[in-house]
């Protein structure tokens, strides 16, 4: 199953990379460059953007909006996982819930 590889791949980078714990797009580019080597055989260093549009067309790339729920899951899960950002996000969260009833009460 496809959700189970995506998942090992995140965890392993998370797990590997704090640096990718706070940046979801930075993340999705290192699994990018994977797919590049797994599924294209090309160094991304040399591979040419055509050559990225293809496999995301073709979907064989890693669907970036799995990656954003796997890491989620993950975190919420793993603590261990989280980064910084993690941890400031939800320390907002109850300003933004108060402002965002505010919206809803006006």
């Amino acid at each position: 199953m496809k959700i189970l590889t995506d998942l090992a791949r995140v965890r392993h980078l998370l797990e590997k990379y704090e640096h990718l714990r706070n940046n979801d797009y930075k993340l999705i580019a290192t699994l990018f460059k994977m797919d590049m080597r797994e599924k294209l055989n090309q160094d991304p260093n040399e591979a040419l953007a055509m050559d990225f549009f293809k496999l995301y067309a073709s979907e064989k790339a890693t669907n970036a909006q799995s990656v954003i729920r796997i890491r989620c899951k993950l975190q919420v899960d793993f603590p261990h996982l989280r980064g910084n950002v993690w941890y400031e996000r939800h320390d907002e969260q109850s300003r933004v819930i108060k402002d965002l009833n505010n919206i809803k009460n006006k």
